[in-house]
């Protein structure tokens, strides 16, 4: 029985694979991207157009001011720093 399935030679046809290796937009696309959006294009018109996934688009225009920055995550402390060190001091 054979596989539909393309055998993946080349380190493009892996990345397309692995979830999450893709690369940011550089500045000349983010803002070719702007400048499209404006236009009034389509999220899928911009990525065809650029050459990039719909998902980068979408996510450079959900938030361009955050775009490539990393989220810092988990949940805040309930301690401040001053109260944290008192508490270590105490405890040595």
């Amino acid at each position: 029985v054979k596989s539909n399935k393309k055998s993946c030679t080349s380190k493009k046809d892996l990345q397309k694979y692995i979830m999450g290796s893709g690369r940011r937009l550089s500045d000349f696309e983010r803002g070719r991207v702007s400048e499209l959006a404006k236009a009034g294009k389509t999220q899928v018109e911009i990525a065809e157009a650029i050459g990039r996934s719909q998902t980068a688009i979408s996510h450079y225009l959900k938030s361009p001011d955050r775009y490539g920055s990393k989220n810092s995550g988990g949940r805040p402390k309930k301690l401040s720093p001053a109260i944290d060190r008192r508490i270590t001091r105490t405890l040595r």
